[in-house]
């Protein structure tokens, strides 16, 4: 369904091709900095497309928990088209607990 329409089912068709980079930097003794960033570009036109990126750090603060950071960017050339914003950022922060 179109989140932006009048609840009308909306379907893209069309051949897209998915690239992907991961960035990875140890900051300070253990805290880690990475970095996801995934473009879907439309392979019929090259100007239509979607681009997800991910800015993390993750610090410990004991041997199983962590607090984790992330700036989430997401951006769709299509939005302006229906008269949303194009860009929507979130910032999560929360803990993590591994064993």
């Amino acid at each position: 369904r179109d989140p932006l329409g009048d609840n009308q089912a909306r379907s893209e068709r069309y051949p897209s091709v998915r690239l992907a980079g991961h960035f990875e930097q140890k900051l300070w003794r253990e805290s880690v900095l990475t970095d996801e960033l995934v473009l879907l570009p439309n392979v019929e036109d090259f100007r239509e497309f979607r681009m997800n990126n991910e800015l993390t750090v993750k610090t410990p603060l004991s041997k199983h928990l962590a607090l984790r950071i992330s700036l989430q960017t997401q951006y769709d050339s299509l939005a302006e088209n229906t008269g949303a914003d194009p860009w929507d950022n979130t910032l999560v922060t929360g803990l993590r607990y591994e064993f």
